[in-house]
């Protein structure tokens, strides 16, 4: 966020192991090891650090299918991913 300016927001979402481990930890596991990609899942924690130094906007680190649940319908990928919006101050 360093370069840019103040009153600028930053969106983001990232798959997660706190909400369904199980089905997580199986997802990632079904990655051939040939394949050019890995899942990398963050606790919230670890996704919330994203954020320090900024202000989030209500409802802050929330599971994306609990984001403004009565302006948007529920994605079926919700429930494996945190995500949020913030404000640089």
């Amino acid at each position: 966020m360093d370069g840019v300016g103040p009153g600028s927001y930053m969106a983001m979402s990232h798959l997660t192991d706190d909400l369904q481990t199980d089905e997580i930890r199986a997802l990632s596991a079904s990655v051939p090891s040939s394949a050019r990609y890995r899942f990398s899942a963050r606790s919230r924690d670890e996704f919330s650090r994203f954020f320090d130094g900024l202000d989030l906007v209500d409802p802050g680190v929330v599971p994306i299918d609990q984001w403004r649940p009565d302006e948007w319908p529920a994605p079926p990928e919700g429930r494996f991913h945190f995500g949020a919006v913030a404000r640089k101050p």
